[in-house]
């Protein structure tokens, strides 16, 4: 009734509360788990009033004592629901509380709960003590020698960095970023250590300038030597890793991932190892820090050379392949680097991370070199600017012979043949040259190993020497071969070739012809207008071949007249083919328009010849009567008119890839302009 509301009121329900120990009904020991679950109103209601004591809260904290998880789970979620109306003291008291648990029985509830405690940012007092208690528990926990469960650790690691970027722990950040580093040298608790340190650098850098976080992390290598640090700790680990893999012979077995196994410390190696390597490329991208010639070699031999399994280094390749070198290398470093990558591969069992890694950095150095121009959007895409032999294109000439796998061998061939093709517009007239040399380089290693098998009836550079040939097929090799075959084999290199030496010698005759027959694939259309930065295409094949070098002369600015032409070394003319498109004099059918349908024909002639004789040419394709010749335009693909006048040059008409013969007589005018 009405009489009632004058005396229930806040004051009266506080008391009644308290004087009755509803709270110890809840949770004492006569409590009830359904009863306990539904009691977090009335504390919140206690708490908020200012009448909850350290009391209500051991009673609390004392019924999650040996009860099921799902229990405890219930509790914790009552203290973070009226944590928001707890004084600071007494948070910091349940903080106490949760201090008192064994680190090795901490689990996923008691890092929610320290983080919810942690993060409610409408705390009545300051939260500056609040926010310091839980950071540094959270810390504790991710220590190694606390002997938590790598998971939790895991876990409190994520909660951590999520407490730092709360605007109240900013005074917080440098502290535990020198703690880190602190950590990285005395080599204790790495992994999280880097974590952490790579998370505070990225709040403290978030939404700032490239200056401003270069500024960062350059102030902290002053006064941490983080690099150095870095470089130190990842060569001990690395060292420590394989003297793991020699001392364990369970490790020797081809079946175990190496990478997923323990080696040092309580992570496997491969997540220990992409850890430092990545707050390794984190600090070179994003600082003016760059890896000097002997920090290179270091590197290489710690994650490749060393490596404990194939897998592994592939990675280690995929990571140094991610890395700007622009940014993480000096210049000198980075020649260092490509001379590692160059001659410490395994051509033989070369892998696909192995390649792209090699004609990653064979494009860098040749580009830091002006020998190739690589776009600086799309660093696969690149043109060549020079006919003298590239850095590293001999290496990559052995790539193409001597790899195993039929992936890598395609890829490298592709490549391989781009860097003959995708040349400036400057070097279009010593196309032939190149191509030439290309040629060259194949007929070269099939000499060479057609002598070593006995095929060859003279030495390669030397004057014949007659002898009998014998069989091409690997099987002539083996051991139980013919008299005769180990006969010829001794009177063509003085020793029996083992069957490996054989079929390797075998091998790299048919890749080399496999190389010619792609190469005349890619030049079936001779002449390219306009080349255009051509990529190292991951889904086709890629080889690479060493240009001869041509005879002194211009490549730009040539003007040609009817009496000029350009010849090859040996003397004979440079020809250009033009593809071209026509109506054929007596098959000239009618499209679907009413106009008479074209044709599309090839005409070849020398360079330096004049525009007439292309006319005569192609009005000879198409059948045209000499009568009508002169009724005949040509025109270029950009629609310009060829007069009489004019001589082939492919210098002057770079753009001349199609032309169109019009005959007037049989044409519409408008499709001059098709």
């Amino acid at each position: 009734d009405n009489v009632g509301a004058e005396w229930m009121n806040y004051e009266y329900l506080s008391n009644w509360l308290l004087n009755n120990k509803i709270v110890h009904r809840l949770y004492g020991e006569q409590s009830h788990v359904q009863l306990a679950s539904r009691g977090d109103e009335i504390l919140k209601f206690l708490a908020s009033r200012g009448l909850l004591t350290k009391v209500h809260l051991d009673l609390l904290w004392n019924h999650t004592k040996g009860k099921h998880e799902a229990d405890v789970s219930s509790i914790y979620s009552t203290i973070v629901r009226m944590s928001s109306h707890l004084k600071e003291d007494q948070v910091e008291y349940l903080f106490k509380q949760l201090q008192t648990i064994p680190y090795k029985k901490i689990g996923a509830l008691e890092l929610k709960l320290v983080h919810e405690l942690t993060r409610y940012p409408d705390y009545k007092t300051s939260t500056t003590a609040v926010n310091t208690l839980g950071v540094a528990y959270l810390w504790n926990i991710a220590q190694d020698e606390n002997g938590v469960e790598t998971g939790v650790v895991l876990q409190a690691v994520e909660k951590l960095i999520l407490l730092m970027q709360k605007p109240r722990s900013k005074a917080l950040r440098k502290l535990y970023l020198k703690a880190c580093m602190t950590n990285l040298k005395m080599g204790k608790s790495v992994l999280q250590s880097l974590r952490i340190a790579r998370g505070i650098l990225g709040i403290m850098t978030a939404r700032q300038s490239k200056e401003v976080t270069h500024a960062v992390i350059d102030e902290m290598e002053a006064q941490q030597n983080i690099l150095e640090s870095s470089l130190k700790e990842l060569k001990t680990y690395c060292d420590l890793s394989c003297k793991a893999v020699k001392e364990s012979k369970e490790l020797d077995a081809a079946n175990v991932d190496i990478g997923a196994e323990v080696l040092v410390g309580k992570y496997c190696h491969e997540m220990q190892l992409k850890c430092r390597l990545k707050f390794l490329a984190y600090i070179l991208t994003n600082s003016s820090l760059k890896l000097e010639k002997p920090d290179v070699l270091l590197v290489w031999e710690c994650i490749v050379k060393n490596a404990p399994s194939p897998r592994i280094r592939d990675q280690c390749l995929d990571w140094i392949k991610a890395l700007d070198a622009n940014l993480a290398f000096t210049p000198k470093a980075l020649i260092v680097l490509f001379e590692s990558i160059a001659s410490s591969l395994d051509l033989k069992r070369l892998t696909m991370p192995g390649l792209m890694c090699f004609c990653d950095y064979f494009l860098r150095v040749n580009n830091a070199k002006g020998l190739v121009d690589v776009d600086q959007k799309d660093h696969e895409a690149f043109l060549v600017q020079t006919t003298k032999p590239l850095e590293g294109v001999t290496r990559l000439w052995d790539i193409c012979l001597r790899a195993e796998d039929e992936n890598v061998f395609t890829k490298a061939c592709k490549f391989l043949i781009d860097l003959h093709q995708n040349l400036t517009p400057s070097l279009l007239m010593q196309v032939a040259y190149v191509r030439e040399g290309f040629v060259a380089t194949c007929m070269g290693s099939i000499k060479t190993a057609a002598y070593a098998l006995g095929l060859n009836r003279w030495k390669p550079d030397s004057a014949p020497e007659p002898r009998e040939p014998v069989s091409l097929t690997p099987t002539s090799f083996r051991t139980t071969g013919s008299p005769a075959t180990t006969l010829n084999f001794e009177l063509a290199v003085g020793k029996m070739l083992s069957k490996a030496e054989a079929e390797a010698h075998c091998n790299a005759i048919l890749r080399c012809l496999r190389l010619l027959d792609h190469f005349r694939e890619e030049c079936k259309d001779v002449l390219q207008p306009l080349p255009t930065r051509s990529k190292i295409r991951t889904d086709q094949p890629s080889p690479l071949l060493k240009p001869m070098d041509p005879p002194h002369q211009k490549t730009s600015g040539i003007s040609f007249n009817a009496a000029e032409s350009v010849q090859h070394a040996s003397g004979k003319p440079l020809n250009h083919r033009y593809q071209m498109v026509g109506i054929p004099m007596r098959a000239a059918k009618l499209n679907a328009k009413g106009q008479p349908q074209t044709v599309r024909f090839e005409v070849e002639i020398p360079v330096g010849s004049p525009v007439t004789l292309l006319r005569y040419k192609a009005c000879n394709q198409l059948g045209i009567s000499e009568s009508q010749i002169s009724s005949v335009q040509l025109r270029t693909s950009d629609d310009t008119l060829l007069s009489d006048s004019d001589v082939v040059d492919p210098v002057k008409f770079q753009r001349v890839a199609f032309v169109t013969v019009i005959q007037s007589s049989l044409a519409p005018p408008e499709m001059a302009k098709q």
